[in-house]
């Protein structure tokens, strides 16, 4: 397959050098078709007339095997004969050709004195009337660099699939949430940092805002938000500072183990999806989405595994028969089954048998991610009765939401 990949590439080359108007003999060229320039060597076949007079095969390549129609493509020439001042930076030229009829001539500038590397670069377009750019290409096209009409290397012309996530998969309370876009397509101008536009929405705020998410760097075609969730429990937000509005405006509302979406839409699809007349825009739109969850993503009532209550002495030791006026203590078993701590309230309700409140009694504390304890609460039962306890683990008492379900039991008095 690579062998007939390459052999196209060949008849391509010598079509476009023929259009160009360059007469060459053709097993003097050599091409080296999508490689690093580390493995060219390897690769690379000259003829006999390839080669200096000291003997070294000058090497032509791109710094990558395929490019987006509005990337910029860096050449690299390394070629010894060509350092003809080694007292001074020299320059060289190469020819630059697309499929289409758009050719640009390319001056390439030694990197150092003496050093025999040549470097230089052009910026493509889908449409030079519409797009800045040094040279016009389009998916599915290959151009070709070509030097000293005998060395020529040839590179893709290729649109990407985006691709859309978040940093995280779960958000707690104290988070904010970065979002990720990998879209070279989206990197318009090399020089400067490009900006692409989402929409974000979560199960409570369902209309949703449009982020701006700003390129990582130069010519990166990553780009980068961060957003606030701003959780709707009922906690008051500070008071926000005026430059902090653009902050407020990259922020979303959010409750427990609400669904988080992005959703990008990518109109520069790869092969098979058709391209608009135009050769920019594809016919087919594709969304993309990334999902997260704002909380641990379990249910609030199966957050902790509660134990059947028992009733102990105050000193921990079982005991068979519960007589009034001693003093006694509801044990329970606490576990936390989330991979994050959580602050609890532990409530036990005692009734009698008429379904009136005996005594309530509550203890507050915090529980790591995962781990048990053990939890006793005093009692005191102050007549003869059947009584009914009721243990409830909440997350708080000012508004509070089950942790677990209710465990009770019931214990006669005498």
């Amino acid at each position: 397959m690579m062998a007939v990949r390459e052999h196209i590439c060949a008849m391509l080359i010598m079509l476009l050098i023929t259009s160009i108007g360059i007469g060459i003999d053709a097993n003097n060229i050599a091409l080296a078709s999508n490689i690093q320039p580390s493995y060219a060597n390897d690769i690379i076949s000259n003829g006999d007339g390839s080669r200096n007079d000291d003997g070294s095969i000058p090497l032509l390549t791109f710094d990558r095997s395929e490019y987006t129609p509005f990337s910029t493509v860096g050449i690299i020439l390394q070629d010894r004969s060509r350092d003809v001042n080694p007292n001074a930076v020299d320059t060289v030229s190469v020819i630059v050709k697309g499929r289409s009829s758009s050719t640009v001539v390319v001056n390439l500038t030694e990197t150092s004195k003496s050093s025999g590397v040549f470097t230089g670069s052009i910026r493509l377009s889908p449409n030079l009337l519409i797009y800045n750019g040094d040279l016009e290409a389009r998916r599915d096209d290959w151009i070709i660099a070509l030097y000293n009409t005998t060395i020529a290397t040839s590179a893709r012309i290729v649109y990407n699939e985006a691709r859309l996530t978040f940093d995280r998969q779960y958000y707690y309370s104290t988070d904010k949430a970065e979002i990720r876009l990998e879209e070279p397509e989206a990197n318009r101008d090399p020089y400067a940092r490009d900006k692409v536009t989402i929409f974000l929405w979560s199960d409570t705020d369902t209309s949703g805002i449009r982020v701006t998410l700003v390129e990582t760097d130069v010519n990166t075609g990553v780009f980068t938000a961060m957003v606030n969730l701003v959780s709707s429990k009922g906690e008051e937000q500070p008071q926000r500072q005026p430059q902090q509005l653009q902050q407020q405006q990259q922020s979303i509302r959010v409750t427990d183990n609400d669904r988080i979406v992005a959703r990008y839409l990518d109109d520069t699809l790869p092969y098979p999806v058709r391209l608009a007349a135009d050769g920019i825009v594809t016919v087919e739109m594709r969304y993309v989405t990334a999902e997260a969850v704002f909380g641990t993503g379990i249910a609030a009532r199966e957050r902790m595994l509660v134990s059947k209550p028992e009733v102990i002495t105050q000193f921990g030791e079982q005991i068979r028969v519960l007589s009034f006026g001693s003093k006694l203590a509801v044990k329970v078993e606490l576990l936390n089954k989330q991979p994050i701590a959580q602050e609890f309230v532990c409530v036990a309700q005692v009734k009698y048998s008429d379904g009136t409140v005996a005594s309530i009694s509550m203890i507050a504390s915090e529980l790591e991610s995962n781990t048990r304890a053990i939890v006793t609460l005093p009692w005191t039962p102050d007549r003869q009765d059947t009584y009914r306890i009721e243990v409830f683990v909440l997350d708080n008492i000012s508004r509070p939401i089950a942790l677990a379900p209710i465990q009770s039991i019931e214990v006669d008095v005498v």
